[in-house]
């Protein structure tokens, strides 16, 4: 003989008051399309936007893993600045000259990613599973550059 449980015989799973803490990585590929101001010293600095997308400051990044939302081009600013500072310190024909100098490449940045937190909540049993509703938040994330994962090709500098 078979006995069917009905939904009031099967216990209640555990709710969660805690959210589960995830990791996930980050990838970025971005077209650089920038201007550097060089003075006399030697010492440049960033002229305008990296790309040549109107609406870079717009551009949200999402996680691989999760599609966690941890932000948008100013959560990997410095990271991407200090990664092209280093590699332009290594770059063999870099002009020591003063005055405006376009640079155009492309940045592979890969970023392992914490504090990613999943908030789920029991929403019942059907008659058939438990079901959960959960949600991904990556706000409050936080981003290790990994430069293992991380490349600059196409690197191109010519004086405006």
């Amino acid at each position: 003989m078979r006995i069917l449980r009905e939904w009031w015989d099967s216990p209640e799973p555990p709710e969660y008051d805690e959210p589960k803490e995830l990791t996930d990585t980050l990838s970025v590929d971005l077209d650089i399309d920038t201007t550097i101001k060089m003075n006399s010293q030697g010492i440049y600095r960033f002229v305008g936007n990296f790309t040549n997308d109107p609406n870079e400051d717009s551009i949200v990044y999402y996680t691989d893993k999760y599609s966690a939302n941890v932000g948008g081009i100013d959560k990997i600013e410095d990271f991407l600045v200090e990664f092209l500072e280093d590699f332009i310190l290594d770059y063999p024909d870099f002009p020591e000259e003063e005055g405006l100098y376009h640079i155009t490449a492309t940045v592979y940045l890969g970023f392992d990613v914490l504090d990613i937190y999943e908030y789920s909540e029991y929403d019942g049993f059907d008659g058939y599973s438990d079901n959960w509703d959960s949600e991904i938040d990556g706000s409050d994330s936080t981003l290790l550059f990994d430069p293992e994962e991380s490349e600059i090709t196409n690197f191109k500098i010519e004086r405006v």
